[in-house]
């Protein structure tokens, strides 16, 4: 959906109305039909891109929250019968963020402008889904890699006893017991410079300069993070697009 939605601004730029059309209509074809990955309200406020006052631009921001998920390594052992099964969990991040708004000044006016930002994109869900579409692939590979190691650790020890405890078999044995449970270990490999959500929101504003704030708020109302952009030039020549960014 965010790949779309930056699709579409930029052909509204171009002034291509249709093919941004055709990009809205995948971005509602998505909600619709992707719920596990768009569990929240569609973002009204794009929409509103094909309708902009008359007289002014529009100018879009987007901004960024929260760390994607990360994985972490569980396993199942028996040190006896040197087994030793590990496997990835993939887990989400809590974000502080809440809310997030939008203030624009007219440094010629004073005017001030408000919007809230919609989530338009959750990061964390597209994760977890592609991780869920390969985790039984993932634990099957475990499991067959384990048993192999377990069935080594298994002849060595047949061969242990049978040659009556002999000092090389029972170095062997032991060994491969140890080394079972050193190297077996899950692949937790991630991103670590993803964000959770992706939030969008949009102003009709004449054109001038501005005093440009994005402001993250807690559940309870308190500040976060806040990022200004003094002075930027809101014209009808160019694509007015910021972002803002807080990992919180």
């Amino acid at each position: 959906v965010f790949a779309r939605y930056l699709s579409m601004l930029l052909y509204l730029y171009e002034g291509d109305i249709d093919s941004a059309k055709i990009d809205y209509n995948f971005l509602v074809s998505a909600f619709n039909t992707q719920k596990q990955l768009y569990n929240f309200s569609f973002p009204k406020q794009i929409e509103e891109n094909f309708y902009t006052k008359k007289n002014n631009v529009r100018l879009n921001v987007i901004a960024f929250s929260g760390m994607a998920p990360r994985k972490k390594e569980e396993s199942i052992s028996n040190v006896y019968y040197g087994y030793k099964v590990a496997f990835p969990v993939m887990y989400n991040m809590t974000s502080e963020v809440a809310s997030i708004k939008l203030i624009a000044i007219n440094q010629s006016t004073k005017e001030i402008y408000k919007k809230d930002f919609e989530k338009i994109e959750c990061i964390s869900n597209i994760a977890v889904d592609t991780f869920k579409q390969r985790q039984n692939l993932i634990y099957t590979k475990s499991i067959a890699r384990s048993l192999i190691k377990a069935s080594t650790t298994a002849v060595l020890g047949t061969l242990k006893e049978k040659n009556d405890n002999e000092s090389i078999f029972n170095l062997l044995y032991y060994s491969s017991m140890i080394a079972n449970q050193l190297t077996e270990v899950a692949d937790i490999r991630t991103s670590k410079y993803f964000p959770s959500s992706v939030y969008a929101s949009g102003i009709d504003l004449p054109e001038g300069n501005y005093d440009i704030i994005i402001d993250y708020f807690s559940s309870n109302g308190t500040q976060i993070f806040r990022k200004v952009f003094n002075d930027y030039d809101v014209s009808k020549n160019k694509l007015n697009l910021l972002e803002a960014v807080c990992l919180k």
